[in-house]
């Protein structure tokens, strides 16, 4: 198969036809990938390149996207580097350090090309991008998709604040909020529904190794409702435990941000993460009260 005949496949792949249908997307998207397969990687490179189009889910028309602002001058010397010999057996983080040292030692010439290249794919970018805003202004798409990059930016910027403020209170030792007494009922339901399985495993040769206990929305959907139907007497064992674990947790909170705050720098940079993250998190409220 040629990369020609190829190429004629996975663009007659026209996503809008199978939206309403997931098991047939999912095949659609196998065979795409199993055509990919036959591609030369300059092909297969020119295609996941140079498409500038995606499908509207609710016209099946072709919007023009933005293209990608062109990395900066350092990010080119970082790849640079990256593919050099001298970081071979490198992982990323010792490549950037590196990169972040050869840069101070690097000649000027080296600088200034590297910038010629940034301000030439720059101008180039400004110019596709002028030319997509125009083409969503005589559609009426513009604000429309303008909107919606600024969700998925706002939605981009919460997730990495979210993980930065987790990976914060892990290096600082926060104490992690308990579950409630639904939690704990889930969590022994798994543990009992697992002992089970491991236990007919061990006593009938039939049951496969492979059998496992889910815990995906079936289960929880099914554990939820044997918590409905406990009696207020069966309940009180979980939320007894959940109040102590609250306690605790409340404890532990209060010991630990006393020290924090004795500790000052450590403070000051929990106090910013807090607040990024809350000014984020009111910017959503804000965009969903608009719509």
């Amino acid at each position: 198969m040629d990369d020609f005949t190829v190429v004629q496949f996975l663009d007659g792949v026209n996503l809008s036809h199978f939206r309403n249908s997931v098991e047939t997307l999912i095949q659609a998207c196998a065979m795409a990938l199993n055509a990919a397969r036959f591609l030369s990687p300059a092909c297969l490179l020119q295609r996941l390149t140079i498409s500038t189009t995606t499908v509207s889910p609710t016209s099946g028309d072709k919007v023009p996207q933005f293209p990608k602002k062109p990395p900066g001058i350092f990010l080119r010397f970082l790849e640079e580097q990256r593919v050099s010999p001298a970081a071979a057996g490198l992982n990323y983080k010792k490549v950037v350090q590196m990169a972040a040292q050869k840069w101070h030692e690097a000649p000027e010439n080296d600088k200034i090309r590297l910038q010629q290249a940034y301000l030439q794919d720059l101008e180039e970018w400004r110019q596709r991008k002028a030319a997509v805003e125009k083409k969503l202004e005589q559609d009426n798409l513009l604000e429309g998709v303008k909107a919606r990059m600024a969700e998925e930016k706002l939605a981009r910027a919460l997730r990495k604040a979210r993980l930065d403020q987790k990976r914060l209170n892990d290096e600082l030792g926060k104490p992690k909020k308990p579950t409630n007494a639904y939690g704990l009922y889930v969590k022994e339901w798994m543990k009992v529904r697992e002992r089970v399985v491991d236990t007919l495993r061990c006593r009938d040769k039939f049951v496969s190794p492979q059998v496992h206990v889910s815990k995906g929305p079936s289960s929880i959907k099914e554990a939820a409702a044997e918590w409905k139907g406990l009696t207020e007497g069966d309940k009180a064992h979980y939320e007894r435990e959940a109040n102590r674990l609250k306690e605790k947790y409340a404890k532990e909170l209060e010991a630990w941000t006393a020290q924090l705050e004795k500790s000052g720098d450590k403070a000051e940079v929990m106090l910013k993460a807090n607040e990024k993250l809350s000014k984020l998190q009111s910017k959503k409220r804000e965009l969903q009260h608009k719509e």
